[in-house]
């Protein structure tokens, strides 16, 4: 049967520090071929309909469509009183088979990411700064993602077990965009989220009580995250636990 799988995968940083670190994960939200407004407010998904396609199909592969995903980030304070301060990240596609778009369907160099800016129902602040892309055509630079203050990082958590916005799995978004399919595009895609050269990430230190704004940055403790648009047929799970018993039958056989 032909199925599709969108698999999830996290890749370890190179190096280890004693001080917070961010987990990045890349989320497969659907595809379409409308052009959607950008998601405003505390939303996780874009205002319009998405569908999560069976990428064996060439006609869901192809330029017409538009994936949406989004970037969601789980931060781990190494002491008390760190808060999410400020990361770059940016997307890769080793094979090469898809194109970085916006929104609109382009590849100009305006729209691609779109930050996650909720405002805090307790600060009435907006949690990160609106950010856009700066690269050229068909390129894509890092995203800055930056918490607006001490004050609001303290209070809305985010990335944390107490994150005031969270997405489903408990880890809180920093953006979305949006990729679509290419000439190369005829076998599985891995859309890698990854630090971008020569960032860092940075964080509020001694901030319980929201009064510090001392900041500490690391030039590592960042943990890349990796999903990938799977073509190709997928075995459905009864079938692989009857190749493993048909496996396991041949074996006795030969033993008996």
């Amino acid at each position: 049967m032909k199925k599709f799988a969108i698999a999830a995968l996290s890749l370890a940083a190179a190096g280890a520090v004693s001080a917070g670190t961010i987990q990045l994960k890349p989320v497969y939200l659907g595809s379409t071929t409308a052009s959607l407004a950008a998601p405003s407010g505390s939303q996780l998904v874009p205002a319009g309909s998405l569908s999560l396609l069976d990428f064996s199909q060439a006609a869901n592969r192809d330029g017409t469509w538009k994936h949406w995903f989004r970037v969601d980030m789980a931060f781990t304070p190494a002491n008390a009183g760190e808060d999410f301060r400020f990361i770059n990240w940016d997307v890769v596609n080793p094979e090469g088979g898809l194109t970085k778009i916006n929104r609109l369907g382009s590849t100009s160099s305006t729209l691609k990411y779109m930050a996650y800016n909720p405002s805090s129902s307790q600060t009435g602040a907006g949690v990160y700064n609106l950010n856009s892309d700066g690269g050229t055509a068909g390129d894509l630079l890092a995203l800055a993602t930056q918490q607006t203050g001490a004050e609001a990082a303290m209070l809305v958590q985010n990335g944390e077990a107490g994150s005031e916005f969270k997405a489903p799995d408990g880890s809180t978004p920093l953006g979305f965009f949006c990729m679509t399919g290419g000439a190369g595009f005829s076998a599985t895609q891995s859309i890698v989220i990854q630090p971008a050269a020569g960032a860092s990430l940075s964080f509020y230190t001694g901030n319980a009580n929201g009064d510090s704004t001392t900041v500490q940055t690391v030039g590592s403790g960042i943990s890349s995250g990796q999903v990938q648009l799977v073509v190709g047929d997928i075995p459905e799970p009864a079938t692989l636990s009857l190749a493993a018993l048909g496996g396991l039958a041949v074996i006795r056989r030969r033993r008996a």
